[in-house]
């Protein structure tokens, strides 16, 4: 991603300060995609579950634990004709 497109928005998921800008909406100024660089997790900036509390503390990541998660098995290819 582009280094200019950081975005000062800590990640809702892991609280991460390593944020970037993925995409903006074709109709400027109606939505941002943003990306966390630590857990991968992708957010749009009108989820209108970021506007108050925001994310449960309870289902927080923590990036400190990300070297005991299991590997993610890779996604198989897709099917002929599908």
């Amino acid at each position: 991603m582009d280094a200019a497109a950081v975005n000062p928005t800590p990640c809702p998921r892991c609280d991460s300060p390593e944020t970037q800008v993925a995409a903006h909406s074709p109709v400027a100024g109606c939505w941002t995609v943003l990306t966390c660089d630590t857990c991968h997790f992708c957010w749009r900036s009108t989820e209108s579950w970021l506007t108050g509390r925001g994310w449960h503390p309870a289902f927080r990541l923590d990036p400190a634990t990300f070297g005991a998660v299991p590997v993610m098995p890779p996604v198989p290819p897709l099917r002929a004709g599908g």
